[in-house]
């Protein structure tokens, strides 16, 4: 019978190991969950901030695409009134080129 006791024993100290193992594991794979949650969501917020960027970045240039095309509408208006004026200037009798 003393055999049988301490069999049982030996049972009970095994089982309760294997409870702590079990708590420990469970207690990281909640501190793991916890970190992969933070990471996800880290992940989306990086991937957020990089589409609205680029998307900024899009509209910045297609403005500044707009800007250019005015600017070159404008260029042959500018270039024909610095032509007029020139051209009035030298019919006033000035040189082109000042000393």
């Amino acid at each position: 019978m003393g055999r049988l006791l301490e069999q049982q024993k030996k049972l009970d100290a095994d089982e309760e190991s294997a409870n702590e193992d079990l708590k420990a594991i469970h207690a990281k794979m909640l501190e793991m969950q916890s970190q992969l949650s933070a990471a996800v969501a880290r992940l989306s917020r990086i991937r957020k901030i990089r589409n609205r960027v680029k998307e900024r970045s899009s509209e910045l240039f297609r403005q500044g695409m707009e800007e250019l095309d005015k600017e070159d509408g404008l260029l042959p208006t500018l270039n024909a009134h610095e032509q007029h004026v020139v051209s009035d200037i030298q019919s006033l009798g000035v040189p082109d080129e000042v000393n």
